[in-house]
């Protein structure tokens, strides 16, 4: 087992919540690495003095996200700011309940490697706000699902603190279960629902689903709350309007309706979070045209990795990085 591996279950460990094997590995990789003992020193002295969460967490999701967690703590991190890794220890025992779990969400919650769609490149990028806001329930992935298509999820859950976090990360494993039987986001979006109505209850979530497959020349999305994604082609940016659908967690129950985006060959299609369009809102709350005018000067036939990390990094300037954000694109490949 490899350093970076080592380091990314250490708080497992100090959980004991490693298999014997990954236990034995790290326990064998400590004698030889003073950082390592040293951070796992810091992990168990967090864990001996764990408070109570400040937030109430549903006993009912702790047993399937403790599982989840386990498999998702080998994810390969995708460009994340310094603010997601390694936090420091606090005085506070509240604050060294949330920061410890913390840093054990944020490694699930950051996605394992982008599957391949013929035809399609796929792109996203997360940047976390800073110390005073390391557990939140913004969550985004991209996963395999049937025939060879891709799943983009992007989405937040209202409110922050580990009991949003946890509802996160349980839609993140509904949506991930949804995709092996289903190419369609609707289905997707109605399995969901169906599996964490009791837990979405007393909370609201935004989600977006879109279904990226193979060489196919347009992209399926449901739109649950969240922004309508931008699409980016040649000089032009526009937002491509979606139907309305009610957000999860709401009392009514109704079809989800589907978009279906046309994207030509070279052209992008761009999904955020709403901190994203909240923070390039001005004083009379419009971000569409700063926003565009931005994409517009992207050069033509840019890599979408390119555009993702132009209008994060535009973002960041921006706000100051006070909260979350994500951008995820799908960009049509020319023949």
């Amino acid at each position: 087992m490899d350093h970076d591996r080592v380091a990314a279950l250490l708080g497992a460990h100090a959980l004991d919540a490693v298999d014997d094997d990954e236990a034995a590995a790290i326990e064998a990789h400590l004698p030889t690495c003073t950082r390592c003992r040293s951070e796992l020193d810091a992990h168990r002295e967090v864990a001996a003095h764990l408070a109570p969460s400040p937030a109430p967490v549903p006993d009912r999701l702790r047993a399937s996200i403790a599982q989840a967690t386990l498999h998702a703590t080998g994810a390969t991190r995708r460009p994340v700011s310094a603010q997601a890794s390694g936090p420091g220890i606090p005085a506070d025992t509240a604050s060294l309940h949330d920061r410890f779990l913390a840093d054990g969400f944020q490694r699930a919650l950051v996605p394992r490697p982008i599957p391949d769609v013929d035809g399609w490149a796929i792109a996203t990028a997360y940047e976390a706000a800073g110390d005073h806001l390391l557990v939140g329930g913004e969550f985004y992935d991209v996963l395999p699902s049937t025939d060879g298509s891709a799943v983009v999820l992007v989405g937040d859950v209202a409110g922050s603190g580990p009991a949003a976090a946890l509802i996160a990360l349980s839609i993140r494993i509904a949506v991930k279960a949804a995709a092996r039987r289903h190419s369609n986001p609707a289905s997707i979006m109605t399995e969901v629902d169906d599996t964490l109505a009791s837990e979405l209850a007393d909370t609201l979530a935004r989600v977006t689903v879109a279904v990226v497959r193979p060489d196919a020349q347009s992209v399926r999305v449901v739109q649950a709350g969240c922004p309508d994604p931008w699409l980016v082609a040649a000089s032009r940016a526009a937002l491509v309007e979606t139907p309305d659908n009610q957000c999860f967690g709401m009392p009514w129950r109704e079809p989800w309706r589907t978009t279906e985006i046309d994207v030509e060959p070279g052209a992008t299609l761009l999904f955020y979070s709403n901190s994203l369009a909240e923070a390039w809102s001005d004083e009379r709350g419009l971000a569409d045209d700063a926003i565009a005018k931005l994409l517009r000067g992207s050069a033509v036939g840019s890599p979408c990795h390119e555009l993702v990390l132009r209008l994060l990094e535009a973002t960041n300037a921006r706000m100051g990085c006070k909260a979350d954000v994500i951008v995820a694109a799908v960009q049509r490949q020319p023949r």
